[in-house]
């Protein structure tokens, strides 16, 4: 009898632990909206509502703090969403061709027009991501704006291959700053994948290349890339489904890295495509120590390469969005440690 006891408790002792040491859990987001991205910045959550152009900035134990709508075309609002950047002091809102800049309370600090995605580093220096049309090919560029000056970092082209409408795997590939803005580091998304460290000024300091593994698309992924896009109204005809099935390209392999996060300690995460279950690959580099970990972290499905905004690390956590079998928004969140 005390021998069972002893057991019993032995293995209630040991479930506690394994509950303390992973810290898993999991919140109901509870407000109404369409929630479509997650970010995360010195302990704060931000939630994108697409649908209704609005932001949900929330503390880490998911009280609110704002959630504020920015639809329209006026002074201060916009038609869209694209992406959010942070810096110390503000929180920049890009759309098609506009950006906000507001205080971290979201006060409209300035407003412009832009023609891509940019970060602004320590020294006053912009990153932009843009997409160029040349002839008939589609190109993803890099560029470094100083003053006036631009230099080009890197140019990849996102042409779907011939006879395809579009590609299963668009990258919408932007630079993050790194180590306080002081560099900024980029995917390029080639076949000997990386993510690359440059200074301020455009040097390439630093290379981050995971192991290289490939790895077959699997039918699986390819229904649920199907399912995610004709979940939207434009895609309900049936006839319209049949087209995109035949006209969108699939590759035999997915790439080595689905997307790389900076945390707020210049921790650098680098996705893969490699699961076991629920849990997807992950290495973690340190800038200052040049080392490359292995890590593996749950999500609750198969992330789609255009759909990777659903994964954010802040304040020694990890975060996943996702949208539940009862119609629920949950944030999935751990230390990732």
């Amino acid at each position: 009898m005390i021998s069972e006891i002893k057991k019993t408790f032995g293995v209630i002792f040991l479930m506690l632990m394994i509950v303390l040491v992973l810290g898993a859990k999991e919140e109901i987001i509870k407000f109404p909206g369409k929630f479509t991205s997650i970010s995360a910045f010195k302990g704060k959550i931000y939630l994108i509502d697409s649908e209704n152009v609005k932001i949900l900035k929330m503390t880490s134990d998911f009280k609110e703090v704002m959630f504020k709508s920015f639809f329209g075309e006026g002074p201060g609002e916009l038609r869209s969403i694209t992406g959010l950047e942070f810096s110390d002091d503000s929180l920049y809102v890009f759309s098609e061709g506009k950006y906000l800049k507001l205080s971290h309370q979201g006060e409209l600090l300035d407003e412009g027009k832009s023609d891509g995605f940019f970060v602004t580093l320590s020294g006053g220096n912009k990153v932009f991501s843009r997409d160029v049309f040349s002839d008939d090919k589609k190109l993803l560029k890099i560029v470094l704006q100083a003053d006036t000056l631009e230099k080009e970092i890197f140019s990849f082209d996102i042409t779907p291959p011939l006879g395809y409408f579009a590609s299963a795997f668009t990258y919408f590939i932007k630079p993050k700053p790194v180590l306080g803005g002081r560099f900024f580091a980029v995917l390029k998304p080639d076949l000997n994948a990386s993510v690359e460290i440059f200074s301020e000024s455009g040097n390439l300091i630093d290379r981050i290349s995971p192991p290289m593994e490939r790895i077959p698309v699997s039918r699986e992924y390819r229904e649920r890339f199907f399912s995610s896009l004709f979940s939207d109204p434009r895609f309900k005809d049936e006839g319209m489904q049949s087209w995109v099935r035949e006209n969108v390209y699939f590759p035999k392999n997915f790439p080595v890295i689905q997307d790389f996060y900076v945390s707020d300690q210049n921790c650098i995460f680098i996705k893969t495509f490699k699961r076991k279950g629920n849990d997807v690959l992950f290495y973690s580099y340190n800038p200052d120590k040049k080392k490359l970990t292995e890590i593996w972290l749950t999500d609750q499905g198969i992330d789609l390469a255009n759909q990777s905004n659903l994964t954010a690390f802040s304040d020694g956590r990890y975060y996943y969005l996702y949208y539940d079998d009862e119609g629920e928004y949950r944030v999935f969140f751990k230390p990732w440690q």
